[in-house]
């Protein structure tokens, strides 16, 4: 909790409007051999376990409480704590998360929507646009084939990009936009010429 409390004291120094972090990991158990990684696979996940001890109702309450600090904290910075949601994490889905919002009890409490690992879990972005419109003020934008978790340039993928933006202008989203494109898990090649592409992209969407 102290190293939280100094990252939210930089990231006021620094004039961000939050603090980021991947939704809660559930207490998976994994074999020895399984690697901690930025994303974990349906081939990972389908390996874990959970212990016998597991006590889901005082787990639950104990994370909660804990999350709910962790906002407290954020808040006494001016900042949000944004939740990134990935495959086999808590409060990936609009659903998840609007059931963790109720549960931590914090207003500065937000969904960093991700427009491909959502799309890789096979939730509707439109709709989840809508439910979760007054808790989202920071998106990020990369493609997706709806297979497995990647971040493709803007076209490399399958996401409906007229039907995203059309969304986000009936909900009259004002928050920030981030490229989130590349990593070890996506073939991009030319990282510059992507982002680049990206960028005009979106440039063009937010000026119609």
């Amino acid at each position: 909790m102290k190293l939280f409390e100094k990252g939210c004291e930089i990231a006021k120094q620094v004039g961000a409007k939050g603090v980021l972090d991947n939704a809660p990991l559930p207490p998976y158990q994994f074999p020895e051999d399984v690697p901690v990684v930025r994303h974990y696979g349906e081939e990972e996940i389908g390996m874990a376990y959970f212990p016998d001890s597991l006590d889901w109702k005082k787990y639950w309450s104990t994370l909660t409480a804990t999350y709910s600090e962790c906002c407290d904290i954020a808040a006494d910075y001016g900042l949000t704590f944004q939740m990134h949601p990935a495959l086999g994490l808590l409060s990936s889905s609009a659903d998840a998360f609007l059931y963790f919002y109720d549960a931590v009890g914090k207003e500065n409490l937000r969904f960093n929507f991700d427009t491909a690992n959502q799309f890789a879990m096979k939730e509707n972005l439109a709709l989840s646009l809508i439910r979760l419109a007054e808790f989202i003020d920071y998106i990020h934008i990369s493609d997706n084939n709806g297979n497995r978790i990647e971040h493709l340039g803007i076209g490399k993928g399958k996401i409906r990009w007229d039907v995203l933006f059309d969304t986000l202008k009936k909900i009259k989203f004002n928050g920030y936009l981030g490229l989130d494109i590349g990593g070890d898990e996506s073939a991009v090649v030319d990282l510059d010429s992507t982002y680049i592409h990206a960028a005009e992209f979106l440039e063009k969407q937010i000026n119609k």
